[in-house]
């Protein structure tokens, strides 16, 4: 496989890139994780898998690491994906307006069709650890499927 010249991509460029290396990505990180977690993308995965993250890192400096760099993007891919597969929702990036756009330059789940907030994995990950409640990723979940429901109705 041919390497990618990251420095000559635009962002919008590097977003396709990442997006089409979500499978490959996902399937090594679910391989190397431990067989317990059962990370089948359901929502229940989500606190078998925040277990496994406070218990690698007790502080958000640990998992901001650069040598973190690629677990933590893993993390946050799978976290999306499990929006994604059960709520239906299509990642996206915000590549305009860097000071009215919270999550700019972050990857983030949205809902066409409904008037529900994105969600950004990535900081779902990082308070969870800051939080250490056991039970954040899949809080956070089950707030936004209500929050869809509702929309439905």
């Amino acid at each position: 496989m041919e390497s990618i010249d990251w420095e000559n991509l635009s962002k919008a460029d590097r977003f396709e890139v990442w997006l089409m290396e979500m499978e490959d990505v996902l399937d090594r990180f679910i391989e190397e994780m431990p067989n317990g977690l059962d990370l089948d993308y359901s929502p229940q995965s989500l606190i078998r898998l925040e277990e496994w993250i406070l218990n690698q890192y007790p502080t958000v400096g640990n998992i901001l690491k650069e040598h973190e760099k690629e677990k933590l993007d893993s993390l946050v891919r799978y976290v999306g994906q499990v929006y994604r597969k059960e709520l239906a929702g299509k990642w996206m990036i915000q590549l305009d307006h860097p000071k009215k756009d919270p999550f700019y330059g972050l990857p983030v789940v949205y809902f066409p069709g409904k008037n529900v907030d994105e969600i950004s994995p990535h900081q779902e990950v990082i308070t969870c650890v800051d939080r250490r409640r056991g039970d954040f990723l899949y809080t956070m979940f089950h707030n936004v499927k209500e929050e869809n429901e509702q929309e439905s109705n």
